[in-house]
């Protein structure tokens, strides 16, 4: 079954997904930790962490994928172009998680939003040209309609955690708590 064309494409996704999940419930669970499980003005963050983590952990294997094929043949995967700026933008968009970088202005939050969902369409814009216009396998197929999925869900996700991200650092109310993490924390007594 998995040496059918695309069906490996489709475990590894998955399986990427899966971890980056993993990966991602680990931060928060570090991070409720230090800053207590009542501070419900992480959950902003929270969402945009998960978001990140996966979408950029999906587009680094798939990026190194793809440099191997092409490193492996002569002709081209686009992915290794189109991956590139995917890692880039949700690399920062994770950054702005950290309490080092929630300060950051609205002009970069703005600026990080666009390029998370731009990439992200990039991509799916890739796997929907090459599922149209190249006679591939079925099973190939699949995983383009499946990878073209997830990637215009991500698309369509990032403007939405970053919007709840940019209105937490306009309000000034996030990065305020995270400096001292017991402000604002009920007393359990």
């Amino acid at each position: 079954m998995l040496e059918q064309p695309g069906n490996l494409a489709v475990v590894v996704l998955a399986l990427t997904v899966i971890a980056a999940h993993l990966l991602a419930a680990a931060f928060i669970a570090a991070r409720l930790t230090t800053y207590g499980s009542r501070h419900t003005s992480l959950r902003p963050l929270n969402r945009l962490l998960v978001h990140t983590v996966v979408v950029a952990a999906v587009a680094i294997v798939f990026w190194l994928w793809a440099a191997i094929k092409t490193y492996q043949s002569t002709k081209v995967d686009w992915g290794v172009v189109t991956f590139v700026p995917a890692i880039f933008g949700h690399v920062e968009a994770f950054e702005l998680t950290m309490p080092s970088r929630l300060g950051g202005s609205r002009h970069t939050v703005c600026c990080i939003r666009w390029l998370c969902t731009g990439s992200a369409l990039g991509v799916a814009a890739n796997y929907a040209i090459v599922c149209a216009t190249v006679t591939l396998p079925e099973t190939f197929q699949r995983y383009l309609i499946i990878g073209g999925t997830f990637w215009a869900i991500a698309a369509l996700r990032a403007p939405c955690v970053l919007r709840d991200e940019l209105t937490e650092i306009r309000s000034g109310r996030e990065h305020q708590p995270l400096a001292n993490p017991q402000e604002g924390m009920d007393d359990e007594t």
